[in-house]
């Protein structure tokens, strides 16, 4: 047989397997296209509601810079999504978030109610990209939680008014100025302060948390030291309020009240976590631990 004729055969056999990949391709498309659609349905109203806290609550403002992040770690890592090898438990983990999803709507648990993206986006890539892929992208699915206000900030935030009233109150007391405390309030010679629930670090703790979990993902190391470098923000966030507190009383007592609620109360906000986070750096640093290179996270 003449190569001339061999020619059209292998054309006309290979057509029906180029039929069927772009098939397969379209059906892809298609399954993608569809669960984006849904997603967007169903998370476009939560994303509206977190919105408005991020707005209203200041101890989330952070929160536009939470999917951003978490969006540009996916992307880091990208090249883990092409494995795929679809785990049936998807499937398990999806319908919890579902259910996650239908029982915080209902009820009007908002908290709960936006939380169930987490479930939701695990399971989607549990059955469809699978378990190792999954794991890869584990901690940017989880670090979303740090944009969702949680109910159990309510019964965190009076113990953290007055450990940071009595411990400030400590502090300027062991420098010799006449401070006396009473459950939050500081009585100063001639002055008294209220510690409110804006000043119960709250805020810092909160924000301090969602940078040393993402410098601790970030950070080489042996897991167990990068957990305990995240245990210590919480330590770290109260002793940096109390910090603040103090150094407020200690210009009240110098300068006035005026002063030390003037403009020194929004500059010592910035400084004290700058502060914080120096020193969550240092720890790092003294624990053996360093930044992974760039093309490894």
């Amino acid at each position: 047989m003449s190569r001339t004729n061999l020619v059209p055969g292998i054309i006309r056999l290979s057509r029906p397997h180029g039929d069927w990949c772009n098939k397969v391709k379209s059906g892809q498309l298609v399954t993608t296209v569809l669960i984006g659609g849904m997603c967007t349905a169903l998370y476009a109203p939560v994303l509206v509601y977190l919105v408005q806290v991020w707005i209203a609550n200041p101890y989330y403002s952070h929160g536009f810079l939470v999917l951003p992040v978490s969006a540009l770690l996916v992307w880091s890592r990208r090249k883990e999504l092409a494995k795929a090898k679809p785990a049936g438990v998807g499937a398990v983990v999806l319908t919890i978030g579902l259910v996650m999803y239908a029982v915080g709507f209902i009820y009007k648990f908002n908290w709960l109610w936006a939380s169930s993206v987490i479930p939701v986006t695990a399971g989607l890539l549990l059955c469809f990209r699978g378990a190792r892929a999954t794991r890869s992208m584990l901690f940017p699915i989880c670090f979303l939680i740090f944009m969702i206000p949680l109910p159990v900030l309510n019964s965190v935030t009076v113990p953290l008014q007055l450990a940071s009233t009595s411990g400030s109150a400590s502090m300027v007391r062991a420098f010799g100025l006449p401070a006396t405390n009473t459950g939050t309030e500081i009585q100063l010679a001639g002055s008294t302060f209220i510690i409110g629930a804006t000043c119960s670090g709250m805020n810092t703790l909160i924000s301090l948390l969602a940078l040393t979990a993402l410098f601790a993902y970030l950070l080489k190391g042996h897991y167990l030291k990068r957990t305990v470098l995240f245990l210590l923000a919480f330590p770290i966030a109260v002793a940096a309020n109390v910090l603040r507190i103090a150094l407020l009383l200690f210009v009240a007592h110098f300068w006035g009240s005026e002063a030390a609620l003037g403009f020194f109360h929004g500059l010592s906000s910035p400084i004290v976590f700058l502060v914080a986070i120096l020193s969550l750096f240092l720890l790092s640093r003294v624990s053996g631990c360093s930044l992974r290179e760039a093309d490894s996270t």
